[in-house]
């Protein structure tokens, strides 16, 4: 959209506000908002200084904001207001290198010069709370996190009877009104359509909705403004949202799959059906195969939280590859298995905490050096791993996750070699800093495990 159309848009319907949106390198959004009717095309071509950028990336250099102009939308929960996504640049008119958004264009670079464009669904799980309190100011006084939802086990309510509760109905499924609200200005506002969404299988207010998949940029963009729509709508309801991997204790916690294929122009090269096995072709095996290859290392980026290993212990992930078994890290659906423009691969191993920017961008860099490399996954493995010994799972050749934060980063720091083109030096270098600054804080403070355990030994 021509920078003149934008500010027709503006004029035209009224909006007294424009906000520009952005993240940083952790994934957290930020936002600066100007007087709509002050906007110039000048900046709408050239960037916005009206606010110390750098600050955000602690860096000292001069920085502007400069809006991608396909993702402007109308915001229904603020008034008069407007926003669109931007990269940011610096005073050379030159991208910002540790811009996240830049990452991953970067990462649709690369896929176009390999000959492939990319397609994105982001399958999103989240949770629903009605109360949560947290003790920020007194850590000294020990773990102290309180949290309440209708749907809750300790709930009095007659109409909580779910140990597992995937895809219940209303009224049981009772925060119904809400997803719905949010799904509806994802489509109105935002332009961006949902598959499908339902209750969770976790019975303590769980979400999910399914995102159309979408070409690679677009993808995560429709994955930011979907974490920003529902944490805005939820909380004008008096309902706290979390994207937290595991905020409660015995359940399966919030994953974010992503659905993933190539194209050539029409042809989808992920799809074969002559292969008897999921019509999977040769380039998507090698495809998986890099996954597999550097599961490991993309941790960092897919599941980047302290809390992210707390869900992966909950709910075991495996590296290997399968139509059957959805432990595996790398899943490819069947259901759609005679059908090429549906044919994908399930990338499992996210979590919602993820940098969408950022994961994306690494996930898609694994996947084309294993097609660059010709990877071989080995054989899928449609068992159940899960019960096996693990001198088993090792003769069938699967591997296991890191079990932490810190073990993540250290995979990284010996196979980062996939990456280069991708990401630059120092955007790897500040996120792993913040990475083992996360860990070693988290590491520092009890748990309220401790004190049950412990207290009285």
């Amino acid at each position: 959209m021509p920078a003149k159309d934008v500010l027709d848009r503006i004029s035209s319907s009224g909006i007294r506000w424009f906000y520009l949106d952005f993240l940083d390198v952790l994934g957290y959004a930020h936002s600066l908002g100007v007087p709509a009717q002050a906007v110039t095309e000048e900046e709408l071509e050239k960037g916005f200084s009206r606010a110390d950028v750098a600050s955000v990336f602690n860096d000292r250099e001069e920085l502007f904001l400069k809006p991608d102009h396909d993702t402007f939308a109308f915001v229904p929960w603020m008034d008069s207001a407007s926003r669109m996504i931007c990269n940011i640049y610096t005073r050379k008119e030159e991208f910002y290198l540790k811009d996240p958004r830049y990452i991953l264009q970067r990462a649709v670079k690369n896929a176009g010069a390999a000959g492939f464009d990319v397609k994105i669904g982001s399958e999103v799980e989240f949770y629903f709370f009605d109360g949560v309190a947290v003790d920020k100011t007194t850590p000294e006084r020990g773990p102290s996190v309180m949290l309440d939802t209708r749907e809750a086990k300790w709930n009095p309510s007659p109409m909580v009877n779910w140990e597992k509760a995937a895809l219940v109905s209303a009224p049981y499924d009772t925060y119904h009104i809400l997803r719905t609200e949010i799904l509806n200005v994802m489509n109105d506002n935002f332009h961006i359509a949902v598959e499908s969404h339902g209750h969770g299988e976790g019975a303590t207010g769980q979400q999910f909705a399914s995102l159309q998949p979408l070409s690679l940029l677009d993808s995560a963009d429709a994955l930011v403004t979907f974490k920003n729509a529902v944490k805005n709508i939820s909380i004008m309801s008096n309902v706290f949202s979390t994207f937290m991997p595991a905020p409660v204790f015995k359940e399966s916690g919030s994953s974010l799959r992503v659905n993933i294929s190539l194209w050539e122009g029409e042809k989808n090269i992920f799809y074969d059906a002559k292969n008897e096995y999921a019509n999977i072709s040769s380039a998507g095996r090698y495809f998986i195969g890099g996954l597999l290859e550097h599961a490991s290392a993309l941790c960092v980026f897919t599941n980047p939280s302290t809390n992210s290993y707390k869900r992966l212990s909950a709910s075991p992930k495996y590296i290997m590859w399968s139509a059957k078994n959805k432990d595996a890290v790398a899943y490819v659906p069947v259901r759609h298995g005679e059908a090429e423009d549906r044919k994908r691969i399930t990338f499992t191993l996210p979590d919602p905490l993820a940098n969408p920017y950022l994961a994306y961008a690494a996930i898609i860099a694994a996947g084309l050096d294993g097609i660059k490399k010709k990877t071989d996954p080995g054989d899928p493995v449609d068992g159940d791993v899960s019960t096996m010994l693990s001198k088993e799972r090792r003769k069938l050749g699967v591997k296991e996750l890191p079990t932490s934060l810190m073990e993540a980063i250290a995979f990284l720091e010996a196979d980062n070699e996939f990456l280069k083109g991708t990401f630059s030096s120092d955007i790897i270098a500040d996120y792993l800093e913040f990475k083992i600054k996360e860990h070693k804080e988290n590491e520092r403070r009890p748990t309220s495990y401790e004190f049950q355990k412990y207290f009285n030994l």
